[in-house]
């Protein structure tokens, strides 16, 4: 079966670089979250404050902590603009992601063809493709949390169980969810290496306080506010059959053998790599939650594949019978090219929706209002490419507004009014046209959007609304 792993990574390698082509031929990233940390670095850089209360527009909210936002910080001072610091900075996580990988699978026995194929199979997870090359925290945050399990696997120092637990809890500043990681490093050292459990524990204790104690000489209470009480956390049904179908089901192969594995191999489970996806694997409750997406899951699926692959490698041990053994490299197969089939399509969409979203980009920015103000938008960096600012980041101020923790009071009266030169918007209000929209803004806003904007005209997916009171006709852009 190498020719068939061969053909995998090479599949990979090309996908990769026909996306990579068309992203870094564009002035933006076209991933939501990466839409948005752009805009955050833009701000910070002109001086604007990471965490501030959103008093007034703009009402820039992010839920992260700042970890991401100091290393695209060392890419800025090197000279790079805001949005290849970002991007560099999650190239870098994805590369000692990519190589903690190879080294783990080569630890575990496989042979340099094999480690390579393992990394050619992570390929066919869309988001894996899809964040390459995007500015995405999740790759640094991963990287941490993987060198941390790495050191964890098999210590033979105490030192390497103290750095562990730093690296663990580092991971924790750059994305909350991180500490899920943590706590499965934690429960691992106390099952395996009881003796050095105080170790772990003391570096990464010593490490979540110092961090604690300096975001908030930095930032006060409001960096808390912002990562802590502000999650987003409202439980959405829809949300979840929709993660499902995205993420769980094009991996549900590897995740089933998985299972299957432990059922059969109880001693294997004393590795930690059964641990690892074992417990990365409670993610998936998460599904219910709003704002969980696809970049979420990425350290389930290396974790999956850490598990999985090795085992599958020596089929000998799996499964004794030839017919098995047949049967279950015939399954592995057809899993993958189901998988590879849905990257192509979703990647081949991505990158064809973001040349026109390109292409269209000089005729949105000449129809916009020369009138100074904020635009409302959901495409921020987009915005921010005409030289103008977001007012919002709609998603988690709409949620925020849903669970009363924010007072939309002030920002729908002001869309009424149409105090806003205006709206930059994938559909025409108040109707959402998708499920998304419709939690990026809430009922009020979309009805006030209505009542206070008109349609001027039509780019491309976008609408630009303006206010009623401009005596403007209705145009289409091609």
């Amino acid at each position: 079966m190498t020719w068939a792993w061969c053909i995998q990574a090479g599949f990979v390698v090309a996908i990769a670089v026909y996306w990579l082509a068309a992203l870094w031929a564009a002035p933006f990233d076209p991933n939501y979250t990466s839409s948005e940390l752009y805009d955050w670095l833009v701000a910070w850089v002109h001086g604007t404050s990471l965490y501030q209360a959103p008093l007034a527009p703009p009402y820039r909210v992010v839920n992260y902590p700042p970890g991401f936002a100091w290393l695209a910080r060392v890419g800025l001072a090197a000279g790079l603009s805001p949005l290849w610091a970002g991007r560099a900075a999650s190239g870098v996580g994805l590369a000692v992601v990519l190589g903690l990988l190879w080294r783990w699978g080569r630890a575990v026995g496989l042979t340099r063809g094999a480690a390579w194929a393992l990394l050619g199979v992570l390929g066919s997870s869309f988001y894996v493709l899809f964040s390459l090359g995007q500015a995405q925290l999740q790759w640094p945050a991963v990287a941490c949390s993987l060198a941390g399990m790495y050191l964890l696997r098999a210590p033979q120092q105490r030192r390497q169980v103290a750095a562990a637990g730093c690296l663990l809890t580092l991971a924790c500043f750059i994305k909350q969810t991180q500490c899920l990681s943590a706590l499965i490093g934690l429960l691992w050292v106390w099952r395996r290496y009881r003796p050095w459990l105080q170790t772990y524990v003391v570096a990464a204790v010593v490490t979540a306080l110092s961090g604690a104690a300096l975001l908030t000489l930095v930032w006060g209470g409001e960096v808390w506010r912002h990562t802590v009480s502000w999650a987003v956390g409202s439980p959405s049904l829809v949300q979840c059959l929709q993660t499902l179908y995205e993420n769980l089901l094009p991996w549900s192969g590897w995740c089933g053998l998985g299972i299957w594995l432990a059922s059969r191999r109880p001693a294997a489970r004393q590795d930690l790599r059964w641990w690892y996806f074992a417990g990365s694997s409670v993610w998936w409750l998460a599904s219910v939650r709003q704002g969980i997406a696809g970049p979420n899951f990425l350290e389930w699926s290396c974790a999956t594949l850490l598990w999985v692959w090795p085992q599958v490698r020596n089929p000998d041990v799996v499964c004794r019978a030839v017919w098995a053994r047949r049967s279950l490299c015939g399954l592995l197969v057809v899993q993958l090219l189901a998988a590879d089939v849905i990257v192509v399509g979703r990647i081949v969409y991505s990158a064809e929706r973001l040349r026109r979203d390109v292409a269209q980009l000089p005729a949105l920015c000449a129809v916009l209002p020369s009138a100074p103000g904020l635009i409302v938008t959901e495409d921020v960096a987009v915005v921010r490419q005409c030289g103008r600012e977001p007012a919002s980041y709609p998603f988690i101020m709409a949620n925020l507004a849903r669970r009363g923790l924010w007072d939309e009071t002030a920002f729908v009266t002001m869309l009424r009014a149409g105090a806003f030169p205006a709206l930059l918007l994938p559909f025409a209000p108040p109707t959402a046209a998708r499920w998304v929209q419709a939690q990026r803004w809430t009922e009020a806003m979309r009805l006030a959007m209505a009542e206070g904007y008109r349609l001027h005209a039509t780019i491309g997916r976008w609408y630009l609304l303006v206010p009623r009171a401009r005596d403007l006709d209705a145009v289409a852009v091609p």
